[in-house]
């Protein structure tokens, strides 16, 4: 999506205006936050299952589960942030992308 919006910007002549750039510091915001995300579920992770109301469990033949909490904070927020990604995309093509069929 960031290559994209980037591309759509450069041709259109705008990719160096200061409101363009802070869309396009919002798309790699959100995707160094996701990837940051993602990285400490899996660092921390563990060869346990958490089952609520019982605590922390043994899982299989020792194979790792990410940590939930980071996991599930990465999927929300780049779940939620590709809506604004797509409106961003279409307000630097000018609403073309809106006009496209799927």
């Amino acid at each position: 999506m960031l290559g994209a919006v980037a591309l759509a910007a450069e041709y259109n002549g705008i990719a160096k205006a200061p409101h363009v750039r802070d869309k396009l510091a919002e798309i790699i915001r959100v995707a160094e936050l996701g990837y940051a995300a993602g990285f400490t579920a899996s660092a921390l992770g563990k060869p346990e299952l958490y089952v609520p109301g019982m605590g922390s469990m043994p899982y299989g033949p020792g194979s790792y589960i990410p940590h939930s909490i980071y996991a599930n904070v990465g999927r929300n927020l780049t779940g939620e942030a590709v809506f604004r990604e797509a409106e961003i995309l279409c307000d630097i093509c000018r609403g073309y992308p809106s006009d496209l069929p799927l």
